[in-house]
């Protein structure tokens, strides 16, 4: 798929997309004890490259991949990435789950921003899709690019260093906290993403509302970002710098933290 080439996040890799996401998820043990992972598949580059790397890796972790998709009704062609997906799926022999939901409906019972409601009932589904699968973990396909998004997006509504640290490799998944959301990609920028799907022969879905500007995200990616570009190209770099001197910074917090926490004495002590 040729398109407007995308500004690269850091400086072009001297290795494979395969072999940096081999050492970034070691580095992080995103793939310990699993069994089976759920990858969450929009039909997107990013989604799909994430599918075609992790079935690559999980013979090497001995993993099983299942996929999910979640149609938010949200687009008028959104039941294309479905059937998109499912069809991919298919081609791949990776088992697919595939769910639906009004996020327009769901946001005016629930009194929540469209972003914020898509995003609850887009979780409320990979959870069940893992829990219905058996597995330990859902994967996404978020990248560098969605990483220095996140951390400006943070920056501007007032957060502190927790919020500073951007998207962490893995975490609790939300609203099921006994599951691990990880992020296998995080290493990679999307032009890396859209580099894995076309040497793979795999086309990928484009969302439209990824260009609107009325959502606070796409304003950092569309023009927060360029202009911090002109002012710094390696402004990318720099961001995520900071994210994980953040990391770094909370994770020395929280250990003196639970070093000063009282321990029950033995008695007589």
């Amino acid at each position: 798929m040729v398109g407007t080439p995308l500004p690269q996040v850091v400086p072009p890799p001297t290795s494979s997309p395969l072999d940096r996401v081999r050492r970034f998820t070691d580095r992080e043990r995103l793939f310990r004890r699993l069994s089976k992972v759920v990858v969450a598949v929009s039909g997107g580059a990013d989604s799909v490259a994430a599918l075609l790397l992790l079935r690559e890796l999980a013979e090497e972790h001995g993993f099983e991949v299942v996929a999910a998709h979640f149609d938010h009704h949200l687009r008028a062609d959104s039941g294309g990435d479905r059937a998109f997906v499912s069809e991919l799926c298919e081609r791949l022999d990776v088992p697919c789950m595939t769910g639906e939901g009004d996020v327009l409906l769901a946001a005016g019972e629930m009194r929540t921003g469209i972003e914020e409601t898509a995003r609850r009932l887009r979780y409320q589904f990979l959870a069940f899709a893992a829990e219905r699968q058996g597995a330990g973990a859902v994967a996404t396909g978020h990248t560098a690019d969605d990483h220095v998004e996140t951390v400006l997006h943070h920056l501007v509504r007032g957060s502190g260093v927790r919020g500073m640290r951007g998207m962490l490799p893995s975490a609790p998944l939300p609203g099921m906290p006994s599951l691990q959301l990880i992020r296998p990609i995080l290493s990679l920028g999307r032009t890396e993403t859209v580099a894995v799907c076309n040497a793979a022969g795999i086309d990928y879905r484009e969302d439209s509302t990824n260009a609107e500007l009325h959502a606070t995200r796409n304003r950092i990616r569309h023009v927060v970002l360029p202009q911090l570009r002109e002012e710094n190209p390696g402004a990318d770099a720099a961001i995520l710098g900071l994210a994980e001197s953040a990391r770094e910074l909370f994770r020395s917090v929280e250990q003196a933290a639970d070093l000063a926490q009282p321990r029950d004495r033995a008695p007589g002590s």
